[in-house]
């Protein structure tokens, strides 16, 4: 499978409404690709430590299709499509550590 950058172009990141000014670009990415894994996760994941911040990893999910949309106004036509992660799997890119073992 080959990866696709999903980084949003200049024009597209917009500042958020509750940043201060001068203090924040915008995002860097859409909203709603940010993965958030709780203590349970990391367990399931076998990950007893927590990764270093800027560490980069590889990300291999299997997802179910929960809902498909299409709306089409004055705009033009907007499209989306909800995915649930069922199965997931974590690994380091280069084969080094993703965290450090204690």
């Amino acid at each position: 499978m080959k990866l696709k950058s999903m980084k949003l172009a200049k024009r597209e990141a917009q500042p958020e409404p509750t940043s201060i000014a001068g203090k924040d670009d915008g995002p860097r990415y859409p909203w709603g690709l940010q993965l958030e894994l709780n203590d349970e996760a990391l367990e399931k994941l076998g990950m007893s430590s927590l990764p270093k911040v800027g560490k980069t990893c590889t990300v291999q999910a299997k997802a179910i299709v929960t809902g498909v949309r299409e709306n089409q106004n004055q705009s033009g036509t907007n499209r989306s499509v909800s995915l649930q992660i069922t199965d997931l799997g974590v690994s380091v890119d280069g084969g080094g550590k993703l965290y450090d073992e204690e």
